[in-house]
């Protein structure tokens, strides 16, 4: 038994020095181990570990990882947790659950994090030693099979703060399964389960329905990395989305679903399109009825809204609405998410009588008349990379499907919202479900 102990310990000495990694605390144990160190299967231990004031630094985590207390019963071949309390830079996990299995763990566990801090958990450069070696291709995690049920108090992801998050969650051979989850933060929800891949050629597949209201946008799109959007406002979405693909970009390629957007009170910087459009209009005095806390640059908008659908990574509208003081605008057309190409027709609407605006600008757009009003309208045929596209004016010949198309939009009460379905219980359970197994 001495023998099997002392060629455990020299075993993680080793893997210790490999990694060049370093661990301190106090460990207190009264075991008995039987068995053959060659054929781990046959190992049982028996007894109790207790531990406090143990960390270690891990080469792929930003944070040393501090285990404060430790309660442990080994009976045979499992490992009964009373308590793991462990930190990682901000964030505190408690554990408690029944493992087992040497080659490879299996069991149950209970995680209850009192504030989680999702940077804590940011891979760091792999260290020289694990170079070339991938976590999810190991024999030992191949072999693994652990189900979680967590539950997160608090926490924050890229300056979002979010919880509670109450998740039930399998990590099996390197893929992470979520089998029902429900995350909360300030401005909205989501509901989610799916499988995040980590193996090498392993798919993902996802699927969620959010809510949101009052979620300023920039933050939201710098938290996705988007450095400087160039958009400001607050958000109001409703949406459904499902997703399957390798990596992220077999993810965003294969997004599919629907969503009613609204966006309030904001400014727009870096348009190629609305820079374009002001050019073409001749006009001035546009930073007018700006609001004291948005940004002093920018063309502001009174309300951006519509509905979209997504199809395999292209999004699409038929309708899509601007307010703004100088001048309304409506769009349809679609984005191609893999490759940022944007093709729309677009219609806009000068907030000018018509003799004011046919005096100053030489060609003419398109009168439409309504039952309430008689409006000028110009439209444009925008296509290229979404960063600065091609915004052509069509000075004639409009065809009769955008003549409706512009008429629906700028003249009338037309519902751009539509009806999305909160799906009730777990999230497309009949589909899901199995790739779930």
């Amino acid at each position: 038994h001495r023998l099997i102990r002392r060629q455990r310990q020299m075993c993680i000495r080793d893997r210790f020095k490999k990694g060049g990694l370093q661990a301190t605390g106090k460990l207190t144990c009264s075991t008995e181990i039987k068995g053959f160190p060659s054929r781990l299967k046959s190992l049982t231990a028996t007894g109790r570990i207790q531990a406090e004031g143990i960390s270690w630094v891990s080469g792929l985590l930003p944070s040393p990882i501090r285990g404060d207390e430790l309660d442990a019963e080994l009976r045979g071949k499992e490992v009964l947790i009373k308590l793991l309390k462990l930190k990682i830079g901000r964030s505190t996990l408690d554990f408690r659950g029944q493992i087992q299995g040497w080659e490879g763990l299996r069991g149950k566990l209970l995680c209850d994090a009192g504030y989680l801090d999702i940077s804590d958990f940011r891979k760091k450069e792999r260290p020289a030693a694990l170079q070339g070696q991938s976590a999810a291709s190991s024999p030992f995690v191949k072999k693994t099979d652990i189900h979680m049920n967590l539950k997160i108090h608090k926490g924050v992801w890229k300056g979002l703060r979010y919880g509670p998050v109450q998740a039930n969650c399998r990590y099996k051979g390197g893929d992470l399964l979520i089998d029902r989850s429900y995350i909360q933060w300030q401005h909205g929800m989501m509901d989610f389960i799916g499988r995040i891949g980590k193996g090498k050629g392993s798919e993902s597949l996802l699927s969620a329905y959010l809510k949101v209201e009052g979620q300023p946008i920039k933050t939201l799109l710098q938290a996705f990395g988007i450095k400087d959007p160039g958009l400001e406002g607050r958000l109001a979405a409703e949406a459904i989305l499902f997703s399957r693909g390798k990596g992220r970009k077999g993810l965003v390629s294969g997004l599919t679903g629907s969503a009613n957007i609204l966006l309030e009170k904001g400014t727009i910087r870096k348009s190629h399109i609305i820079i374009s459009v002001l050019n073409f209009l001749s006009l001035q005095n546009i930073f007018r009825k700006r609001p004291p806390e948005l940004s002093k640059e920018g063309f502001y908008y009174e309300s951006i809204k519509g509905h979209i659908t997504l199809n395999r990574g292209i999004a699409q509208t038929r309708s899509l609405y601007m307010k703004s003081p100088v001048f309304n605008a409506a769009a349809r057309g679609s984005l191609d998410l893999n490759s940022n190409q944007l093709d729309l027709e677009l219609g806009v609407e000068p907030l000018q009588t018509i003799d004011s605006v046919i005096s100053k600008i030489p060609v003419l757009g398109f009168i439409l008349t309504g039952k309430n009003k008689t409006i000028l309208v110009y439209y444009f045929d925008v296509k290229g990379p979404l960063s600065k596209p091609e915004v052509r004016h069509i000075s004639k010949g409009l065809e009769s499907g955008v003549v409706g198309f512009l008429k629906r939009v700028l003249l009338s009460p037309v519902r751009l919202f539509k009806k999305i379905p909160r799906p009730s219980g777990n999230l497309d359970e009949k589909q899901m479900n199995p790739m779930l197994r």
